[in-house]
């Protein structure tokens, strides 16, 4: 305070007030001329608002005349002595400063830095860049009396055979015509002829229609050449207005196809095809070339003449010169490998001349338009096989071929005798033979004599072919087999007489051999054969019947003679074969039964009846023996006794005798085994009495307790009413198995099986029952809200914005559930899931932002039902809008010590909401983070003029408003920049937004307020690409020429220190979108009235768009003319949209939008 005096005592006496310079006015009258002439000038501004929203050079020059007149009449109030209109120097200096600069801006346009290449640009060129709104589409109606000939372009030709001329028809709107004359141009000449129309030859090739007021004449012509309609008149004999449209006619053009050799043709030759064109060059010509009706359709275009010269080619040409109109003819050959065997066919498509005709072929005619080949495939012959081949003395034999291609073939074979082929000699055949072969005949060769066999060469029909490997074979010749056959009896051993014969044979021949014997009784006679691989080989034949056997040796064959070699050999004998017993293996070695149960055994015997059997039955080292006789059959049943104790059985055969008291000891190992279990079999089901639940739609296994020896058959059935059936689980091994069902209901065990036998179910374990776990489900808690008229649809009493509030939900089921639901508020929906632990919970309500909240709970999970199912619930909550507060003037400002602002300069609060409001301000001292709270009540308005503290200290000093409540009891703390005012130290540097923007477009003002001392080195990354500038004052203002990604890194003092790092100041800068109409040309289209037209309009951009066009009158001389409409049509959401006018006009875009920015643009920023 005592250097603020101090200060005060030493500064100079306020200056003497100067007299007043115009005294014969008094100053309230000079106040109220001044406030009259301000007023003008302002109404001038407002005036040339309304008639020209949009700037223009001229009104530049307006708006600048009227702010230099507004300060030459302002600044010299004060010498002109005005009370009260007395400004400061330093106010006039601003306002001038600001008039001057303002008015440079607006006629040369803001200079600023470009953040994408640190140059100064014009911020104006780049938001009003014309190139984002091209092209525009003219609409004009027809005159009424025109003649147009050909109006719908027809295409004319002429035929040359027939010669019949076409007619060519001349339109005429709202006018009958009454005679005209046309002009021909022969393009063989060039002389031009005029020719008239009578009346009486119109009259008679007149067609009108009445309602439409057109009136079509049509024009027979028969020669070609150029036509032209020069000149019409109607009955007034008044000029008709004609179109100086021409219409070429030509003969129709002609394409053949002419073949340069025969239609047969083989594999790998060429096929040559001349294809001759006639008309008007250049030709497109189009062609099917097919391949066994497999289609292929070529395209030849630009077929012409060498040096030939024409305008549908792009080429200059002699004006009024037609003859590149003349006929011409042109040869394309064409020319083709076959590669493949099949039919070959080019058949013409349609021709097209330089003049648009186009002659479409039928292809029924097969002698210009088709051309036909058919392509051979090339023979080939080849052996089988390339294996020696055995031939009989004096027979023949036949090597097989394979052919391939058209028959029928010759084929040249080459003979080598015996003893040349052994050589090896590469002498010439001995004989040379050609043999022909038929289709479908036989393709084998002949062969007799020993030797070498060779194919030479083949050819079919239409071409020569190939001879493949093999092609050679050897033949040589075979003797027929022999045997010698040596006999010697066996002799049976404790027994009289033999039981059969040991046969030893030698053999000639081609192995393996087949000797083939029958074996002779009284009763029977059996065939049988011997395979035999060496050739000396020995085996036995011991019959098992008794009595004299004959055995004859009958044929035998080899490798070779496979229908074998009779021959005749017997030897005779009588057998006495020793009797056998077995038992016969149905069920295997060993047998399961239980105590109280037989089993019974089959036996099958051998020998002479009838049969004594012994067996024996072993049993804990006890041996039993029993005995069988007079058993006449070959087979016997052995039935045991019920078995008295358990424990494992033994069965053997011992003995067996025949009739004639021959006996045979029996092998010991073809015994029985018999396991005899105690106990039987049991089932039931594991269940402590209360019902298994399980998932509805899953399954559930019904636990079984099984005794006794695996594999189990149970038998289990289903009370349940709707679905009774009886069901069998087999072959289960684990005596804790399960059977799985899917249905809920009770269940019954009906009957067990083991491996022994048939068992019990056990009563107490009878039954079970299988329940569906419950679905869960999610309620509101009671009181927590109230439900109205609609089913599931509860309301919660309102809460003010940001204050914490949750709603009590009861679940059922098993935990955690996940329950998912949807938050519908003022903006998107926001999905939401969460996952729950305890039946009774809560769920957080969003109170962020005001407005209806509704919450409809779609799905419920828990442990048991994971997957989610469908549950209907919804609640609403009205969330009350808190009271805002923020300072109308947002600046950073300098105060000196000790003083308060003036009332009058002191920042001024606006406050939203229901008053009266409180207002909580905080004072800190960012140095001492020393923290000074007022709270204000009762503040009625809703505009508040604070007055800050006094500061007693040097340092750093914020006032922020924290929190204001209204008479609702709503609050808000507030944390934002708005609610917060500044005094600066220059500690460290600082940057921040000054104009905060969510979206940003090409053509904007980024401006950033610096703190600090000055100047400043601003760091930042323009897509990727690091950048700095330097500023020497607070406020940096970067210009966004190009779309792109903006990050301020860092800001610092000039050298390099006290840097600070911002934290989120990137910025994504839209690029502006742009309206194409007409592809970006002047286009111009003539309509009839009634008619519409399409105008097509592209955008590129950001959907959905909004454009703005207008309807202007169409002026001679391209004079602008007044507009007509103006429509805004919005939400396109492609990027191509369509208007269909059928109004005459000058249609252009003046205004685009976008999802992001719009063009032309007023502010800095437009949301779409």
């Amino acid at each position: 305070m005592t250097d603020t005096r101090n200060l005060l005592r030493r500064a100079p006496p306020p200056p003497t007030e100067l007299p007043p310079l115009i005294t014969w006015i008094d100053p309230p009258t000079q106040r109220y001329y001044a406030f009259c002439v301000l007023v003008g000038l302002w109404s001038i501004k407002l005036g040339r608002l309304l008639i020209s929203p949009r700037p223009t050079p001229l009104g530049i020059w307006w708006w600048y005349l009227l702010d230099i007149t507004f300060v030459i009449i302002y600044i010299p109030l004060g010498y002109l002595n005005g009370q009260h209109l007395d400004p400061s120097q330093a106010y006039c200096r601003r306002r001038l400063r600001f008039v001057i600069t303002s008015g440079y801006q607006r006629f040369f346009g803001e200079r600023v830095h470009a953040i994408s290449s640190q140059g100064i640009i014009k911020i104006d060129e780049v938001r009003h860049n014309s190139s984002h709104i091209k092209g525009k589409h003219i609409v004009r109606f027809l005159p009424y009396a025109t003649a147009k000939l050909n109006p719908d372009d027809d295409k004319f030709c002429l035929q040359r055979v027939p010669r019949v001329e076409v007619d060519v028809p001349v339109l005429f709107n709202n006018s009958k015509p009454w005679k005209l004359e046309y002009s021909h141009i022969d393009p063989d000449t060039n002389e031009k002829t005029h020719i008239n129309m009578t009346r009486k030859l119109l009259q008679k090739r007149l067609t009108s229609d009445e309602i439409a007021n057109t009136y079509l004449v049509y024009i027979p012509i028969d020669h070609p050449g150029v036509y032209r309609l020069e000149q019409a008149w109607d009955k007034d004999n008044m000029n008709i207005k004609t179109y100086r449209n021409e219409v070429i006619i030509s003969h129709c053009p002609i394409a053949k196809f002419v073949a340069r050799h025969s239609s047969d043709r083989c594999i790998d030759d060429d096929i040559n095809v001349d294809l001759i064109l006639q008309g008007v060059p250049p030709f497109n010509v189009r062609y099917e070339r097919l391949v066994d009706d497999v289609g292929i359709n070529m395209t030849i275009s630009g077929v012409a003449p060498d040096r030939y010269v024409s305008p549908i080619m792009g080429e200059q040409v002699v004006s009024h010169d037609y003859t590149w109109a003349r006929n011409r003819v042109v040869e394309v050959p064409l020319n083709l490998t076959a590669d493949t065997a099949a039919t070959y066919i080019l058949k013409l498509i349609d021709i097209q001349d330089g003049l648009n005709n186009t002659r479409t072929f039928s292809g029924k005619s097969l002698q210009d338009d088709t051309v036909m080949f058919l392509v051979h495939p090339r023979p080939y012959a080849k052996l089988l096989s390339d294996s020696t081949v055995k031939v009989r003395p004096g027979k023949s034999t036949n090597l097989s071929l394979e052919l391939g291609g058209e028959g029928p073939w010759s084929i040249t074979t080459g003979y080598w005798a015996e003893d040349v082929a052994k050589d090896g000699d590469s002498s010439a055949p001995n004989k040379v033979e050609t043999i022909k072969f038929l289709p479908n005949k036989d393709t084998s060769i002949i062969v007799s004599k020993p030797g070498m066999y060779q194919l030479l060469s083949i050819s079919d029909t239409f071409c020569s072919g190939q001879v493949l490997v093999p092609s050679s074979c050897i033949v040589i010749e075979v003797q027929p087999p022999s045997v010698k056959i040596e006999a010697v009896p066996i002799p049976a051993i404790d027994c009289p007489g033999e039981i059969g014969q040991e046969i030893t044979v030698s053999l000639t021949g081609t192995p393996p051999w087949s000797l083939h014997y029958s074996i002779t009784t009284k009763l029977s006679e059996i065939t049988d054969f011997k395979k035999i691989f060496k050739s000396r080989h020995t085996f036995t034949i011991m019959p098992k019947t008794f009595g004299r056997h004959e055995y004859r040796f009958f044929l035998l064959r080899d490798g070779f003679y496979d229908e074998g070699v009779n021959i005749d050999h017997r030897i005779t004998q009588v057998v006495h074969p020793k009797p056998d017993a077995t038992f016969r293996t149905t069920y295997g070695k060993e047998l399961n039964t239980c105590v109280g149960n037989n089993v019974e055994l089959d036996v099958d015997f051998s020998g002479s009846g009838p049969f004594t059997l012994e067996y024996e039955v072993v049993f804990n080292r006890r041996k039993n023996t029993f005995t069988v006789g007079d058993i006449k059959s070959l087979s016997h049943v052995i039935s045991s006794p019920p078995f008295d104790n358990p424990g494992t059985y033994t069965v053997t055969l011992v003995r067996v005798t025949d009739a004639k008291g021959c006996s045979n000891s029996l092998n010991a190992s073809d015994d029985i085994t018999i396991h005899v279990k105690k106990d039987r079999p049991t089932v039931g089901f594991r269940t402590d009495g209360e019902a298994m639940k399980f998932i509805e739609g899953d399954r559930i296994d019904l636990p079984l307790q099984l005794t006794g020896h695996p594999p189990w058959d149970i038998e289990y059935g289903s009370l349940n009413v709707s679905s009774k059936a009886r069901m069998t689980a087999r072959n289960l091994k684990d005596p804790n198995a399960h059977v799985t069902v899917t249905l809920p209901g009770l269940y019954e065990l009906l009957s067990v099986k083991d491996s022994f036998c048939t068992g019990e179910v056990i009563e107490s374990m009878r039954f079970i029952r299988a329940e569906w776990l419950p679905q869960p489900t999610l309620r509101i808690a009671d009181g927590e809200a109230t439900l109205l008229d609609v089913p599931n649809y509860y309301e919660r009493k309102p809460v003010c914005e940001g204050t914490e509030d949750s709603v009590g939900v009861i679940l059922s089921g098993r935990a955690p559930w996940i329950i998912s639901y949807k938050i519908t508020g003022e903006g998107e929906p926001i999905p939401q899931r969460e996952t729950i632990g305890f039946p009774s919970t809560r769920i957080r309500l969003l109170t962020e932002s005001p407005g209806t909240h509704t919450y409809e709970f779609k799905t419920i999970a828990d442990d048991v039902y994971t997957l989610p199912n469908e549950i209907s619930l919804t609640l609403r909550q009205i969330i009350i809008s808190n009271p805002t507060a923020h300072f109308i003037q947002h600046k950073t400002f300098n105060q000196c010590v000790g003083e308060t602002l003036p009332f009058s300069q002191s920042p001024k609060i606006q406050l939203k909401g229901i008053p009266p409001f409180s207002l909580t301000v905080e004072t800190k001292n960012e140095n001492s983070n020393r923290i000074d709270t007022q709270v204000i009540h009762n503040i009625a308005d809703e505009v508040y003029t604070y007055v800050p503290p006094k500061f007693m200290a040097i340092g750093n000093y914020s006032i922020a408003i924290v929190k204001v409540i209204d008479a609702q009891g709503c609050s808000r703390k507030q944390n934002s920049q708005e609610s917060k005012l500044r005094v600066e130290v220059n500690d460290v540097a600082s940057i921040q937004r000054l104009i905060p923007q969510d979206i940003h477009c090409v053509g904007d003002l980024l401006v950033y307020q610096l703190q600090g001392t000055p100047p400043w080195v601003i760091h930042y990354t323009y897509n990727g690409e690091k950048k700095n500038v330097v500023s020497n004052t607070p406020d940096y203002t970067f210009g966004a020429d190009r779309p792109g990604n903006v990050t301020i890194t860092s800001v610092c003092h000039l050298n390099e220190q006290c840097c600070g790092h911002p934290k989120g100041m990137s910025e994504v800068i839209y690029d502006l979108p742009t309206a194409i109409i007409s592809s970006g040309k002047e286009t111009i289209s003539d309509i009839r009235e009634g008619e519409k037209d399409e105008i097509v309009i592209e955008f590129i951009g950001n959907p959905p768009f909004r454009f703005t066009y207008t309807r202007s009158e169409i002026l001679p001389k391209g004079k602008p003319g007044r507009v007509l409409e103006t429509q805004t049509v919005t939400n396109v959401r492609g990027h191509k949209h369509s208007l269909f006018v059928s109004q005459e006009g000058i249609f252009q875009v003046i205004y685009i939008a976008d999802k992001y920015c719009d063009y032309p643009r007023e502010g800095t920023t437009v949301n779409v």
